[in-house]
């Protein structure tokens, strides 16, 4: 029992470690056999490696749908992205999207998430309303941040802060006040 319940953690820990990249090569039936790179791990890899990932990934898969029956967040950001493509949604959105959206470590959001921002605004500027703050260093998947023009965003800008907020003497206070405690 004790055996079983460690091999279903290691197979979510590696599959929800892997889903974005494997996401990015893997058809419903079978890794894609592409030589061109779509990916940092997926050009890393032999095809028997993307083989194994893809195996990984289908027993991720059964055991989040099929044992648990829950959804993962690839899921729920693929059906959303139906749903803001939606004729009622170009209808609504003028209304209801928002006039802007701020997105604050996008590093941490896959490329389906991603998808999602332009979607979310109203719609009726000549550009996207979106700023994305990201820090590239941060990354934990092996997926690039390139390719934000696919995402809808065609007019980026690369703005480096030069000052660095997160250790604050206040902020530096609460921490060591939690951590005493």
């Amino acid at each position: 029992m004790a055996q079983t319940l460690l091999s279903v953690r290691v197979i979510a820990f590696v599959g929800a470690l892997l889903a974005a990249p494997v996401v990015a090569f893997v058809a419903p039936a079978a890794p894609l056999p592409s030589e061109r790179r779509l990916s940092r791990l997926h050009g890393i890899l032999n095809h028997d490696e993307r083989n194994v990932l893809f195996d990984v990934f289908e027993a991720y898969r059964s055991e989040v749908f099929e044992s648990y029956e829950m959804f993962d967040t690839d899921d729920l950001a693929v059906s959303l992205t139906a749903r803001l493509t939606t004729p009622l949604w170009a209808m609504q959105r003028r209304k209801l999207g928002y006039d802007y959206v701020f997105v604050d470590e996008t590093q941490l959001f896959n490329e389906n998430e991603r998808r999602i921002f332009p979607l979310l605004t109203r719609g009726n500027t000549s550009h996207v309303p979106v700023v994305l703050a990201l820090d590239e260093a941060q990354q934990t998947r092996g997926v690039a941040s390139a390719g934000l023009g696919l995402l809808g965003f065609d007019q980026l800008s690369d703005e480096a802060l030069q000052s660095v907020h997160r250790s604050t003497h206040s902020i530096l206070r609460l921490a060591f006040f939690v951590i005493q405690r």
